[in-house]
């Protein structure tokens, strides 16, 4: 198991998550502290008598000195991400994107970043759901970190998993509202709604993350919308109280499944993934 802490992750630690899948056991406390910090920064810039942030409430390069308002923050962090993820070439070997995956949520929990404190831990719970990703192109603008597409369980059955090319399925209430998952997984009987640019149907599995600012939306509105446009089941991850709440479709439509806990040793199973089963005292820690 491997613990992140922002500083201390080895060559050695890199490949055995890579090419041997081994687990990322969590983000240490100290750098969940840090991020929470970092992100408290971030939302204070967003303040409207906030000095301008370059790249939060600024635009980029030649662009730094155009103050952006901060209501349109988010379009502006939502157009860097699309900016970047074009590119040509092979896709990447499955041992390079889990490298690079890792190395990112390292950074991370460096607390620099200003991202939610629920992302880290998010994109380290791939790594033990979820054996091999594949990233396309090699070659590319920036980053691309946005193409991370395909994901096979341990058990050889395969899934795909949304990118920032699939931010909203389209066909379906959620495109009308503007609403974009935190994950999204189509399973492999759903390949026929995956287009180059769109989900264009209901995915089998929506997660998302619970913060201050989207608790309200994420257990009414969207859970309102994914019954309504097919979603077979949602996941409602709480990090401070360590809690996962699982809706599964029922005859018409999503139902309370299962209300999870990590004070109580609860473990993670879900009809959708037969096979899979996720200790969340071991996550949550």
């Amino acid at each position: 198991m491997v613990e992140l802490t922002g500083d201390n992750l080895t060559i050695e630690q890199v490949v055995s998550v890579a090419r041997r899948a081994e687990k990322v056991d969590r983000i240490s406390p100290e750098a969940v502290r840090r991020m929470r910090a970092s992100r408290a920064r971030v939302e204070a810039a967003l303040r409207d008598d906030a000095a301008p942030v370059y790249g939060v409430t600024t635009g980029f390069g030649p662009l730094a000195r155009v103050r952006i308002a901060p209501e349109q923050a988010r379009q502006l962090s939502r157009n860097l991400i699309l900016s970047h993820v074009s590119g040509v070439g092979p896709p990447l070997p499955a041992d390079i994107v889990r490298a690079m995956m890792l190395i990112r949520v390292n950074t991370f929990a460096k607390g620099l970043s200003g991202v939610r404190p629920e992302l880290a831990p998010v994109l380290g719970l791939f790594f033990n759901l979820f054996y091999t990703l594949r990233q396309s192109p090699i070659f590319g603008t920036g980053y691309g970190h946005g193409y991370i597409e395909l994901v096979k369980l341990p058990d050889g059955s395969g899934l795909w998993m949304t990118s920032s090319r699939y931010l909203t399925p389209a066909g379906t209430p959620l495109q009308a509202k503007g609403l974009e998952p935190d994950v999204l997984v189509v399973a492999t009987d759903q390949f026929d709604i995956l287009t180059e640019k769109h989900v264009k149907g209901a995915p089998a599995l929506v997660v998302e993350v619970l913060s201050t600012g989207t608790q309200n939306v994420d257990q009414t509105i969207k859970r309102d919308l994914y019954d309504r446009a097919g979603v077979r089941e949602y996941w409602i991850v709480d990090p401070r109280m360590k809690r996962v709440v699982v809706y599964a479709r029922g005859d018409r439509h999503l139902e309370p499944w299962r209300e999870l806990s990590a004070e109580v040793h609860d473990t993670l199973t879900t009809p959708l993934l037969p096979g899979f089963s996720l200790a969340l005292a071991d996550y949550f820690r």
